[in-house]
């Protein structure tokens, strides 16, 4: 059939200049078909005081500013039917403010925020509060990071050092859409340069960025930074906001 003939019974026809273009928009058409989650990938930048404690995870602690920021982001998530995922306790720092302020107006479904932790035989170390669910799975950083990244659609960048660069990796080559909250510091500010560099390239959910709401992830208010991550994070899950 014709391109004329197709459209003329509302078949939207779309022409691929390059062979090489078709794996790319395949994997963005899987990313759109996915569940509608978040992943956090979020940890304190280089540089942040390690943990004297002996303990293993976290291995370095939260800044305060950063703990603002995080707890910010989960009270605006709240808002909007986003579930959330995560396997950081700075990321599970979002997603148990996320679930306190639905618990403070009586909503309760722990289907919005899953903590996945690896699979050990050994008691449970922080972040471990009983709220939301908690999946178990693999052994090594690399599944915990595959298996998270395979049921959402869009991965949420905050802070974070070699271990969020490797997530960040990973999403990119899953075609998932990456909001990279640049104010943070960190992988999440090399993410935001990057993407600012090329902005008129970078689609969330199938749609161009608005620069000034992008240029707002690096503004000194913690308001404006998570007011635009919640936009930008509901674009990505191809919702309106």
């Amino acid at each position: 059939l014709r391109t004329a003939e197709l459209e003329s019974i509302n078949v939207r026809v779309v022409t691929v200049d390059q062979y090489s273009a078709i794996d790319e928009i395949l994997s963005k058409l899987v990313a759109r078909c996915r569940p509608p989650q978040l992943m956090i990938a979020a940890s304190p930048p280089e540089g942040a005081e390690v943990a004297k404690d002996g303990s293993t995870y976290p291995t370095r602690t939260i800044p305060e500013d950063l703990g603002v920021l995080a707890r910010e982001i989960g009270l605006l998530l709240a808002k909007v039917h986003i579930p959330v995922v995560t396997g950081s306790e700075l990321g599970a720092t979002v997603g148990y403010t996320m679930m306190r302020q639905l618990m403070s107006k009586r909503i309760a479904d722990d289907s919005r925020f899953t903590l996945i932790r690896r699979q050990r035989d050994e008691s449970l170390g922080p972040p471990n509060l009983r709220m939301g669910r908690i999946l178990f799975t693999g052994e090594r950083a690399p599944d915990l990071r595959s298996a998270a990244l395979s049921g959402v659609r869009a991965l949420l960048v905050i802070g974070g050092a070699r271990g969020v660069q490797s997530e960040v990796v990973l999403a990119t080559k899953r075609g998932l859409g990456i909001i990279p909250v640049g104010a943070s510091g960190g992988t999440a500010r090399l993410v935001w340069q990057g993407m600012r560099d090329n902005l008129s390239e970078v689609r969330l959910g199938g749609r161009s960025v608005d620069p000034d709401l992008f240029d707002q992830l690096i503004s000194e208010n913690v308001r404006e930074v998570a007011v635009a991550t919640v936009q930008l994070v509901s674009q990505a899950m191809y919702l309106e906001f």
